[in-house]
This record gives C-alpha cells, sequence and structure tokens, in this order.
C-alpha cells in the first residue's frame, strides 16, 4: 500500500509514459514539470478534502451557445470547462488556474463586464451561464 502523493506521483509518471516513450529518462525541465504537476494535483485534492463530498459531474466539458446579435445575425461563443461538479446541494463550475489569480471581488456584476480586475471571475461567471443555458441546470 502507499500514501495518496506516492499514488500521485505513480498516476503522474503513468500518464507521462503513456505519452513519451522517453519517460523513465526525464530530464531539465521536464522534471520540473512532473514536479509542478504533481504539486497542483497534491493542491488540487487538498481543497477538494475541505468540500467532500464530492461527485465530479465533467471534466473539460465543451460549452457553446449560438447567441442573436444584430440584424438577425448570431454569433457562437464558446469556452471550455475546466470542471463541473456537484458539492452540498450546489453545482460548482470550476476553472483550474496555474498562476497567481488576485483575491477580490467585483462589487457588480458590470465591473466584472469592465473591469480586467476581475478577468478569471468573470471567465467563471460567463462558463456558468454557458452552461446553464446549455443544461438548465439549478443551483450554480
Amino acid at each position: 500500500m502507499f500514501t495518496l502523493n506516492e499514488g500521485i506521483q505513480k498516476a503522474v509518471d503513468a500518464a507521462i509514459k503513456v505519452h513519451y516513450s522517453d519517460a523513465d529518462r526525464l530530464e531539465g525541465k521536464n522534471i520540473l514539470m512532473r514536479n509542478v504537476l504533481i504539486e497542483l494535483i497534491e493542491r488540487i485534492i487538498e481543497h477538494d478534502k475541505k468540500s467532500a463530498p464530492i461527485t465530479i459531474k465533467e471534466l473539460e466539458q465543451e460549452v457553446f451557445l449560438d447567441v442573436l446579435v444584430k440584424n438577425n445575425k448570431s454569433v457562437i461563443v464558446y469556452g471550455i470547462i475546466d470542471r463541473v461538479d456537484f458539492a452540498h446541494g450546489s453545482l460548482r463550475i470550476i476553472d483550474y488556474k496555474t498562476g497567481k489569480v488576485e483575491d477580490g471581488a467585483a462589487s457588480s456584476v458590470e465591473e466584472l463586464f469592465s473591469s480586467p480586475l476581475y478577468k478569471e471571475q468573470f471567465q467563471t461567471f460567463f462558463y456558468s451561464w454557458l452552461y446553464h443555458s446549455n443544461n438548465k441546470s439549478p443551483g450554480i
């Protein structure tokens, strides 16, 4: 038997072997990328433990919506939602970020659309709207 962290390392190594024939001889930046991946997975699991139990509904879910604009023309809006899950009676739309995201909340919905300070929050809001429009899901 092995620990959760050992299991993560084994799963990452197995996934690398599926895609790269020289996986047993990783060097330099590839070793760094492997270690970053393991650290990100460990962070996600630690965060998810706080919300357990969780039911993952979708991963890498593509969502589209045909939106009517001026002169009876339409445009397709599109996004890829990293994860949709269900926890504590609510459907959650999750968009993972690997860089630093500033904490903060827009004071209004209008501010989400007008300030680049809230681009990550806007993206999650947008993905929630797309998901709901495609699935008619309550409680997002």
